[in-house]
């Protein structure tokens, strides 16, 4: 969980410092953005010396058995971070997403935690029974 809110408020800050994208996505080899289901890796990306080509700037993974999904708004699997440090869906909308950070298992109880990004960019976190299950979170509403 708190890999992944690190990653978001780096890439909401340097998106706002440099004044350009940055953005979180999906990797599964930590050099370019995939999509899947399942984000055993994730990357932040960035053009750091503004020459039209974006930069992975940090790699992160959740620890095996850790389970991370993304709600269906992040969308190909991307967070992208524009210079006003608000987070937006491809249509130019505020995103709204969860991201489920879940352990498979039936103890603890809250086996997952939620990570919620609202208004483009406010970041929280919540603790979630879910039964020992782990399964891609719905959008908020």
């Amino acid at each position: 969980t708190n890999e992944m809110v690190a990653s978001l408020q780096l890439a909401r800050m340097d998106a706002i410092r440099l004044n350009g994208r940055v953005k979180v996505c999906r990797s599964a080899d930590g050099t370019k953005c995939e999509k899947g289901d399942l984000w055993a890796r994730w990357i932040t990306l960035a053009d750091t010396d503004r020459n039209g080509v974006a930069e992975v700037i940090r790699v992160a993974e959740a620890a095996t058995p850790i389970e991370l999904r993304a709600s269906a708004n992040a969308v190909n699997s991307e967070i992208e971070f524009r210079a006003d440090g608000r987070a937006r869906k491809t249509d130019g909308t505020l995103l709204k997403a969860n991201l489920g950070v879940c352990l498979p298992v039936a103890t603890p109880a809250d086996n997952q935690r939620t990570i919620t990004i609202a208004s483009g960019s406010r970041v929280s976190t919540k603790s979630e029974n879910k039964a020992g299950q782990c399964a891609t979170p719905a959008d908020p509403a």
